[in-house]
Order: C-alpha cells, then structure tokens, then sequence
C-alpha cells in the first residue's frame, strides 16, 4: 500500500515538465485529491501537462483502490473457519469443560460476527448442576480475532 502511494508520487513529480518542485499557494482544497497533487508539484491548470498529470494520478489513484479492495476480499473467511476460529479461543478461555455447541450463526462478510451457545460441564464444581450454558461472541476481520465476549 505504501508502495503505490509513493509510485503516485513518483509518477506526479515525473510528470513536471520543468522538473521544480515549486508548491502552489493557492487555496488547492476545492480540487480533486489527483488535481492537488498536480497543482502542489507546480502544473498550471488548463495545460495538456496538467491534464496528462491529473489523469495519471487518478489511474493510479483507482488502481489503489481495486488492490485494496481485492486484498480485502481475498481476506474474507469462510463460515466455517470464522466458527472454527471462535470456537478454538472461546473453549481456551471458558472455565468449565464443553460438553457441546448448542447453537451457532456466523453473520457478516470481511468482518464477521460469530455468536456461539455452548452446554458446560459443572459436575466437578457442583454435581447437581445439570444443565448451564455460556454463550460467546467473536468479532473477526479476516481471520484476525478482534473483540470475544462470554457471558457467565
């Protein structure tokens, strides 16, 4: 990503045909972030270079934007893998053994939310429990587990 930030720098200033570095002093924030960027290396707008330099930047600009969104999309885990993930930190943190998974629904795309019901086991603490539940939350983005609650 810092690459191709710094290849559209590369590429604006490769564009001045005078090769300055001189800025613009006018007020550049009602133009477009390409247009600033061609202003600010020295472009004068109205010119064929400037016009050449802003179309440059704006490819650029939009070839950063479809990787990052690819990246992003090839980030995107399954239902099964963001269950999996939760469960795995989920049964690592519950004080009581698992006996089963009650219920599980996986909601969501790159950042999913995983909401599971778990039966635990108290018989070691108090045998005549029979029956107790936690239930657990885990928020992912991509496979990275950012927020788990359980209740107690």
């Amino acid at each position: 990503m810092r690459a191709l930030i710094l290849l559209s720098i590369a590429l604006v200033a490769a564009c001045n045909p005078d090769g300055s570095t001189s800025v613009v002093t006018s007020d550049v924030s009602r133009y477009s972030p390409s247009e600033r960027a061609c202003l600010q290396s020295g472009f004068k707008r109205g010119t064929a270079e400037f016009m050449h330099c802003v179309s440059l930047s704006t490819a650029v600009s939009q070839q950063f934007e479809v990787e990052r969104d690819l990246a992003r999309t090839e980030a995107t885990i399954g239902v099964g893998l963001a269950a999996e993930i939760c469960d795995g930190h989920a049964r690592s943190r519950l004080e009581h053994p698992v006996r089963k998974i009650i219920s599980q629904s996986v909601t969501g795309q790159y950042v999913k939310s995983v909401d599971l019901s778990y039966e635990i086991d108290m018989s070691l603490v108090n045998p005549d429990i029979v029956y107790a539940t936690r239930d657990v939350r885990c928020t992912l983005r991509g496979r990275e587990l950012v927020d788990f609650n359980a209740n107690n």
